[in-house]
Protein backbone atom coordinates (compact mmCIF):
# COMPACT_ATOMS: atom_id res chain seq x y z
CA UNK A 1 0.00 0.00 0.00
CA UNK A 2 2.83 2.74 0.25
CA UNK A 3 3.04 2.68 -3.58
CA UNK A 4 -1.22 3.06 -3.81
CA UNK A 5 -0.99 0.09 -5.89
CA UNK A 6 -3.88 -1.53 -6.32
CA UNK A 7 -4.19 -5.81 -7.75
CA UNK A 8 -7.38 -6.74 -9.27
CA UNK A 9 -8.06 -10.56 -9.61
CA UNK A 10 -10.11 -10.92 -12.68
CA UNK A 11 -11.51 -14.39 -12.25
CA UNK A 12 -14.00 -14.84 -15.50
CA UNK A 13 -15.04 -12.77 -18.51
CA UNK A 14 -18.48 -13.22 -20.05
CA UNK A 15 -19.96 -11.07 -23.08
CA UNK A 16 -23.09 -8.99 -22.05
CA UNK A 17 -25.27 -11.59 -24.12
CA UNK A 18 -24.87 -14.10 -21.07
CA UNK A 19 -24.93 -11.42 -18.72
CA UNK A 20 -27.82 -13.60 -16.57
CA UNK A 21 -25.30 -16.29 -16.23
CA UNK A 22 -22.75 -13.83 -14.70
CA UNK A 23 -24.80 -13.13 -12.03
CA UNK A 24 -25.56 -16.46 -11.13
CA UNK A 25 -21.83 -17.29 -11.07
CA UNK A 26 -21.64 -14.46 -8.49
CA UNK A 27 -24.40 -15.76 -6.66
CA UNK A 28 -23.36 -18.57 -5.99
CA UNK A 29 -20.08 -17.97 -4.59
CA UNK A 30 -18.67 -19.59 -7.05
CA UNK A 31 -16.09 -16.49 -8.12
CA UNK A 32 -12.48 -16.33 -6.98
CA UNK A 33 -12.15 -12.62 -7.72
CA UNK A 34 -13.39 -10.07 -9.99
CA UNK A 35 -16.63 -11.15 -12.59
CA UNK A 36 -15.82 -8.65 -15.47
CA UNK A 37 -18.95 -8.06 -18.66
CA UNK A 38 -17.33 -7.53 -21.85
CA UNK A 39 -19.16 -5.42 -24.48
CA UNK A 40 -18.23 -5.81 -28.20
CA UNK A 41 -17.68 -2.75 -29.86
Amino acid sequence: FERSEVRVVLDRVFPLEDIAKAHAYVERGRSAGKVAISIAA
